[in-house]
This record gives structure tokens, C-alpha cells and sequence, in this order.
């Protein structure tokens, strides 16, 4: 998904969740900022429901839970985000507002778009950090093959993985889960023949 700036003061974070019930279309909260969401490609659609549906098929028999982007995320600093996948095992945590914020995912994704690649490296990973029970962050690009995965270590640094090849496979032994990046890219409008296609935002 897309966010833009909304010209809008700074604003509270009880101001943002008043605004975010009566408002017809998502947005997100960042540092007093409220973005305005808009819709994704084509591939950055198929790309979230594969790793969606990826994840579902194997984590089903457990007591897990896979949330699209409907779902809002709320970090530990207050700011509130819709990552295009968030999954977790266990009971889920959530904030008491309408609609109500995960507080407690262990792995959060992200599909790249040109508007958004730098923000979701930076600061929302930042932020996201804050989030205790967060572990694994993956970040999918849609304009060719990679997928970054980091990883929490025991010492509180992060390990970065990088995968580039269709043949190659993410392996998440904290959910013990494995993502094909040919099950990933399935279905999209990406052709490694194919030049880069002008993001159309």
C-alpha cells in the first residue's frame, strides 16, 4: 500500500483514533502525522495474498493467526500502521479503539513500492522495533526478485538474509515456516524478461 501526508497539523494519538473510526478510508499514524492510505498494483496485491495464503497453509493445525492489511498494528511508540501482512501463534493482543490495533505480531511484512521503499527500511522498521513480541521482518520487492528478511537475534541485533532467485526459499524456523519465492511471485505481472514497469503512483 501507499501513504501520503495528509495536510493536516501534528496530532495526538487519541486525535488520530477519533479521526481513524469515522473515517471512510484507512490511514496510518506516524509521529503525529496521519498518512492517507491508497490502493497498491496489481503485483503488490497478488504478492500480500500469496505470502498470506503461504503462511495460512502451513500454520493452520497450530494456533496461529495470518492478518491482512486490514489489520492495524500499533508499536510500542504510540504509532499505528497497516503492514500488508502480520502474522502470529498464540492469543492475540489488541488495543480497546475502533477499529481495534494487533499489539502483539511476531512477523511483519512488507511489499516495496518506490513511494514506500525507504520508509518501510527505515523508519517504520524503526518503530516496528518497538513492539516487543516482534521478530521477523520480511520486505518483498514487486519490481523484481528479492525478498530481505531480518531476523532478531538473542543479543538484540538483527540479522539480514537476502534470497534473489525464484529457486530460493525463506526459511522462518521461529514459526517454522518456509516461503518459496516462487510461490511468492506466482501470479503477478513480474517477468524476469520484462523491464521495470513505472510505479503508478
Amino acid at each position: 500500500m501507499f501513504a501520503r501526508q495528509l495536510e493536516t497539523p501534528l496530532v495526538s494519538e487519541a486525535e488520530y483514533l477519533a479521526y481513524e473510526a469515522a473515517a471512510e478510508f484507512r490511514n496510518e499514524f506516524h509521529d503525529g502525522q496521519i498518512l492517507a492510505m491508497s490502493g497498491g498494483t496489481p503485483a503488490h496485491s497478488a504478492i500480500a495474498v500469496s505470502v498470506s495464503a503461504a503462511q495460512h497453509n502451513q500454520l493452520a493445525p497450530r494456533r496461529c493467526r495470518v492478518y491482512s492489511s486490514d489489520m492495524k498494528v500499533r508499536t510500542g511508540t504510540g504509532n499505528h500502521y497497516y503492514p500488508d501482512v502480520s502474522t502470529l501463534c498464540g492469543t492475540p493482543e489488541f488495543t480497546a479503539d475502533t477499529p481495534p490495533s494487533l499489539l502483539n505480531p511476531t512477523l511483519i511484512v512488507e511489499v516495496l513500492s518506490d513511494s514506500t521503499e525507504v520508509f518501510d527500511r527505515d523508519l517504520k522498521f524503526r518503530r516496528y522495533k518497538t513492539i516487543p513480541s516482534f521478530q521477523v521482518y520480511l520486505l518483498i520487492a514487486q519490481r523484481e526478485v528479492l525478498v530481505d528478511m531480518f531476523t532478531l537475534l538473542p543479543d538484540g541485533d538483527w540479522k539480514q538474509h537476502t534470497a534473489t532467485t525464484l529457486d530460493a526459499v525463506i526459511d522462518i524456523p521461529l514459526l517454522d515456516v518456509r516461503l518459496a519465492l516462487r510461490d511468492i511471485y506466482f501470479n503477478t505481472l513480474y517477468n524476469p524478461d520484462d523491464p521495470p514497469q513505472d510505479d503508478p503512483t
